[in-house]
């Protein structure tokens, strides 16, 4: 055990040292859509990519609508325990979501202020087949896009100017997209930051089991 524990430790270290550098491109035209993710490790040694293009035309399944089975018992189950007592579950449940939608929040700011973005690019094209529709609709575009780039500049590292551009297009009708971001973060701030995402999980489902069982007993 002492050996495993002292292995982790040194890859632990090791992790430190290892950049990883993700490019994140999506884009979006008439013929469709397309998102693709390209990881680098070790000086490009390690490549890994992955790139999926929106399925079109799939409908979404519709789910049953027919008589529950489990109506008689579900209505049981509604009749147990008074109104105070529900409500006090409610409170008790939120209170514990809210400390680890809290703590899981400032870990995951901690890493994000340790991610570097090395490029930031979103251009649009957009027209509406009216002149005044489409100068609306590149207005709402620009506050968007102005949005994400103060929570981007707020939360990460950004060491490179955005090119964030919207173009209207007044004499057709076109919706057109490109984003593309490079980052880059070490691998072992990744890691020590998951790590401590499921301690803050694991502690708020035991405490939530603790909960349960005084109730019933």
């Amino acid at each position: 055990m002492a050996a495993i524990g002292f292995l982790l430790v040194i890859l632990f270290i090791l992790s430190l040292f290892i950049r990883l550098n993700i490019r994140v491109e999506f884009s979006h035209d008439g013929n469709g859509g397309r998102f693709t993710v390209d990881l680098r490790a070790f000086m490009g040694i390690v490549r890994y990519r992955w790139e999926k293009a929106p399925a079109e035309g799939k409908d979404k399944e519709a789910k049953g609508g027919g008589p529950d089975a489990r109506g008689p018992e579900r209505d049981r189950e509604k009749e147990k325990g008074s109104a105070p007592e529900k409500m006090k579950k409610v409170m008790e449940n939120f209170q514990i979501k809210l400390e680890e939608f809290l703590r899981i929040k400032t870990i995951a700011q901690n890493f994000f202020k340790k991610v570097k973005i090395f490029r930031l690019e979103w251009v649009t094209v957009v027209g509406a087949g009216d002149a005044a529709l489409t100068g609306l609709f590149s207005g709402v575009l620009w506050g968007i896009k102005g949005t994400v780039l103060g929570v981007l500049g707020q939360n990460f590292s950004l060491r490179t100017r955005p090119l964030i551009h919207v173009s209207p297009d007044f004499q057709r009708e076109i919706a057109e997209t490109r984003f593309l971001c490079m980052i880059q973060f070490r691998l072992g701030h990744a890691i020590f930051a998951g790590i401590k995402i499921l301690q803050v999980r694991r502690k708020a489902t035991a405490k939530r089991e603790n909960r349960k069982r005084s109730a019933n007993l």
